[in-house]
């Protein structure tokens, strides 16, 4: 699947808020929005992720879906969108997806989203019936996060989940590639643009962070 690049308008008289990788935590989301005084003057660019590594991915899903009716929200991408997503398209191998979901248990967001509509979604032979299930319980939602690009653009800056490799041809670029894109600093590219990146710890960049874990 080429990636999907949508053009942002940025008015130069409103602040810019850009939030990377919730998963799940919405009393920490919450928590930094009340801090910086968040308000509908602001502009508040969710860089992907909401979802995975929580039990919690749905509630903060329907949170920023609500925040958005009433204020100035842009969404993208994450791989980790990107692991329901290809669930329900049938993408993953089946014992992989089979492993992935044991492994994580209830922090996998399909595993918990057809546990909440439930059905079982441990075994292969399972997954046919938990697709049907979580496309019938959750369609808004779903929806939702298909609605989400991978890119977004203007003049001067460029926001994409993991990274880039060039500014041009965007539509050209693999949508996998640019959610999940590993020490994306490290790899030495120069763009006219700024690039905005999430997807990689700030501790694992600056050796000075000591730790990344917000609820410590």
């Amino acid at each position: 699947m080429n990636a999907v690049v949508r053009p942002l308008p940025l008015p130069r008289d409103r602040r810019v808020l850009v939030i990377s990788d919730i998963h799940g935590n919405l009393p920490f989301l919450q928590g930094v929005l009340k801090k910086v005084h968040f308000s509908t003057d602001d502009i508040l660019i969710i860089l992907g992720d909401i979802l995975e590594k929580s039990v919690h991915g749905l509630e903060t899903l329907r949170y920023l879906m609500a925040l958005a009716q009433t204020h100035t929200l842009h969404f993208l991408q994450g791989n980790c969108e990107d692991v329901t997503l290809a669930f329900l398209a049938g993408r993953w191998p089946e014992e992989a997806a089979a492993g992935y979901g044991n492994f994580w248990g209830e922090k996998c967001a399909w595993v918990d989203l057809a546990h909440r509509a439930g059905v079982p979604a441990e075994k292969p032979e399972d997954f046919p019936a938990a697709r049907r299930a979580i496309e019938a319980t959750f369609p808004e939602e779903i929806a939702f996060l298909r609605a989400m690009p991978n890119i977004l653009l203007n003049d001067h800056y460029l926001f994409v989940h993991g990274g880039v490799p060039r500014e041009d041809n965007l539509e050209g670029l693999s949508a996998r590639q640019c959610m999940k894109n590993d020490n994306f600093l490290s790899q030495g590219y120069s763009f006219r643009r700024w690039v905005i990146v999430g997807h990689w710890p700030v501790s694992l960049y600056h050796p000075d962070v000591p730790r990344s874990d917000p609820m410590v």
